[in-house]
């Protein structure tokens, strides 16, 4: 679990949000349809916490500061934030270099929960 922002947990405000998460979890380590990887985070127990979710694309690239270096892979991610130019894709993206793309949900890929 990367929590080098807030050893209290989600909530301390990554940017001065007070509602904002503020902890990641680790990468999955299988690739998972969107709806799976809501699924994986909403039931996913990790660092003694059990409140994830899966992240927004704003949440990801804020949440991005309190990674330890070297802890990112290329690969890519879901979140939670849908394509606004087509109503069924979401963005995916890849934290190592922020790069992101969009795909259908019924597309495989990692997650990292976000509390």
């Amino acid at each position: 679990v990367d929590n080098t922002v807030s050893a209290s947990g989600g909530g301390s405000g990554v940017n001065g949000c007070r509602t904002c998460p503020t902890m990641l979890s680790d990468e999955s380590a299988n690739t998972m349809t969107l709806v799976n990887a809501m699924r994986y985070c909403d039931t996913l127990t990790q660092g003694g916490f059990t409140d994830w979710r899966l992240a927004t694309l704003p949440e990801l690239v804020d949440l991005l500061v309190t990674v330890p270096s070297g802890s990112t892979t290329g690969n890519y991610l879901w979140t939670t934030t849908p394509y606004l130019n087509n109503g069924n894709t979401y963005y995916i993206t890849r934290m190592i270099d922020l790069i992101w793309s969009y795909n259908d949900p019924t597309i495989s890929y990692r997650c990292r929960c976000a509390r």
